[in-house]
């Protein structure tokens, strides 16, 4: 009898011990950027207007996403987000369009609405922009 329960008990704590190992190996796969990914449209207060930008991963850094369009300048490099949770901090290192210089950054909201904040550099004169993309 004493053994029954001896092994019953190591069957227990085995079983235990199996499920508190378990991890979810989905979340191990999901990258944090993909939330992001896609076309999106732009409703901007410095240009008062309503355009499309595309966000792709940045295939040199897992961290960062590429925004391609970011602020309409239409043409030229896009801007470097560096994606940390629901956020996305604009990299005021990297120009983008004809040398323009952006800093600030986003925050998903919802899974369809980001909400932009940011400081927009064109030939000396700064301009402080806000956005809302949707998709």
């Amino acid at each position: 009898m004493k053994r029954k329960k001896s092994t019953l008990l190591l069957l227990i704590a085995m079983l235990i011990l199996s499920f508190s190992c378990i991890t979810d190996e989905d979340d191990d796969l999901v990258d944090p950027r993909d939330k992001f990914l896609g076309s999106w449209t732009v409703n901007e207060s410095c240009s008062k207007r309503i355009y499309t930008v595309t966000i792709t991963e940045d295939p040199s850094n897992s961290g960062n996403i590429l925004i391609s369009n970011f602020a309409d300048p239409g043409f030229g490099d896009p801007a470097v987000g560096i994606v940390a949770g629901t956020h996305i901090e604009l990299d005021p290192n990297e120009k983008i369009g004809d040398g323009w210089s952006v800093s600030g950054g986003g925050d998903l909201v919802k899974n369809n609405r980001m909400e932009w904040n940011y400081d927009l550099l064109i030939a000396g004169s700064e301009q402080n922009c806000s956005a809302t993309y949707t998709n």
